[in-house]
């Protein structure tokens, strides 16, 4: 059974860029008004990562670092290796395009006929609305990403056209013995940017661990941190 390498490169860092820290220098140096600068920021887990992204929203230095890092590394050669050809995956393929059409049934069958397992310790988000206080097991596939960005798109977005009252982020570690299959899609839908999409298939179990509130800029988002684990 094949397995997708773990994606874990913290700690990342966010703070001014090298021509704002410049431009401000020259600026005192002429004796010029200075421009307010980010301060630095060391971000040490995936629970952090959101924070820092709630409070950045959209203009995240270690957002930035982190997609260059992923798109560069041998991770993420080694998931492209191990994605199917969407000729294999129709239904899947359907999926990432226009959700609303496809055929779940078959998306299912199709992930655990060719997809891979998720790593011991691999930390996912998820972007809903849906609150959970006890174990609950999914009876669809469900759709996670590496980047928490996207999870908040997602969690503002989830009930379009209407706005989304209850805005929630999962945050997923995956349990040891965890065999359920995923696949990654290693690059974006028709016109699409890459959400780094992880698809995994129905009948996991999400454990919550804990809960938190933060205020963001689409209100009352809720934090759950959770465990993901077979049924």
């Amino acid at each position: 059974m094949s397995i997708y390498p773990l994606i874990d490169f913290f700690p990342l860092f966010d703070g001014p860029l090298p021509f704002e820290i410049e431009q401000n220098e020259q600026a005192e140096k002429f004796g010029l008004p200075t421009r307010s600068l980010k301060p630095e920021v060391r971000i040490n887990n995936h629970l952090e990562f959101l924070l820092h992204t709630i409070s950045n929203y959209s203009n995240s230095g270690a957002v930035n670092s982190f997609r260059c890092n992923l798109l560069s590394s041998s991770e993420f050669a080694e998931i492209k290796r191990l994605t199917p050809y969407l000729k294999d995956i129709p239904s899947i393929n359907q999926y990432r395009n226009i959700p609303q059409r496809a055929n779940l049934q078959n998306v299912d069958v199709e992930i655990k006929g060719f997809g891979s397992v998720l790593p011991a310790g691999q930390t996912i988000f998820h972007g809903g609305s849906l609150s959970i206080n006890k174990p609950f097991i999914t009876s669809k596939p469900l759709s996670l990403t590496y980047c928490p960005e996207i999870a908040l798109w997602h969690a503002d977005n989830d009930l379009l056209p209407e706005r989304n009252p209850n805005p929630v982020v999962w945050i997923l570690k995956v349990d040891h013995n965890f065999d359920k299959k995923a696949v990654i899609f290693k690059k974006g839908g028709s016109n699409m940017a890459n959400e780094f999409e992880v698809l995994i298939e129905s009948g996991v179990t999400i454990c919550p661990v804990s809960t938190q509130t933060k205020n963001s800029v689409f209100g009352d988002l809720e934090i759950i941190e959770a465990k993901l684990t077979n049924a």
